[in-house]
């Protein structure tokens, strides 16, 4: 069976959308189609709409207008459980109950798989087992998330989503609260969800350079649209740099892997 084209068969796509809080409207018409089988970093400055866009795209926050389609159907028409098998979600600051464990948080992330009442299957075990593992968190498995530090907590997030077992990853600033080791881990366990699992990965990143390295596409955003699209080769460009963040910068050859390295020289008068 041949492959679905990832040009005509996205698996998130948002049409016309206009989105945004009580009084004040963030996002009006925007357009943005996700590839199946992609990491997509939506980048910006602050206040911009990524987290808003994707709280949309995620169901989490209603639309004023237009539509989300998840697989080719409106998401809006789709169960809580449905969306929930197929989209994992990690937003900002998450919270979780006083004194719960790392594997119990963990464990929650089985939900849209198990039936009422259902028992505990040794699948549900088994995706928990490896989310833990891949996040490093075997030995906090039993441990309070209240004692752990922020970027433990951020991983036990991580876990969670990843025990969903969802074809598709939407992470809101995922490296936040983890110091460079762990960011470069986490982003590497994404980059390879993709790469050996097919999975489609859209995360809010604050670090171009990260986003240039680790995306197959950037969507960078100013005030609630869409500047640039693409890969990062076309993407990270001083002219769009310098139309979104208002920085003069330069952009060399990553010595690595020859992705687009931004270097600031600062602002824009």
């Amino acid at each position: 069976m041949s492959r679905p084209d990832t040009r005509t068969d996205p698996a998130l796509e948002a049409r016309a959308v206009s989105t945004g809080y009580p009084g004040a409207p963030v996002i009006e018409g925007l357009d943005l189609a996700i590839a199946r089988g992609t990491f997509t970093a939506l980048i910006g400055p602050n206040g911009c709409g990524k987290s808003t866009l994707l709280r949309a795209i995620a169901r989490l926050l209603p639309l004023a207008d237009g539509a989300v389609l998840l697989d080719g159907r409106a998401i809006a028409s789709q169960s809580t459980k449905e969306v929930a098998r197929q989209v994992g979600i990690l937003p900002q600051a998450p919270e979780a109950p006083e004194g719960l464990a790392v594997i119990d948080l963990v464990r929650q992330g089985r939900y849209p798989h198990r039936a009422l009442f259902g028992r505990w299957s040794p699948a549900d075990g088994a995706a928990c087992e490896e989310a833990l593992a891949l996040t490093g968190l075997e030995t906090l498995r039993d441990r309070s998330l209240d004692s752990l530090s922020g970027g433990q907590k951020q991983r036990a997030w991580i876990a969670m989503t990843l025990a969903q077992k969802s074809a598709t990853l939407l992470l809101d600033e995922p490296t936040t609260y983890l110091d460079l080791a762990h960011q470069l881990d986490v982003l590497d366990l994404l980059k390879s969800l993709v790469r050996e699992r097919g999975a489609t990965v859209v995360a809010v990143l604050h670090d171009l350079n990260q986003a240039a390295r680790y995306a197959d596409r950037i969507v960078m955003m100013k005030a609630g649209e869409i500047v640039a699209e693409g890969p990062p080769g076309t993407t990270v460009t001083p002219e769009a740099i310098g139309a979104v963040f208002g920085v003069d910068a330069k952009v060399v050859a990553n010595p690595v892997d020859g992705t687009p390295l931004m270097i600031a020289v600062g602002r824009l008068p």
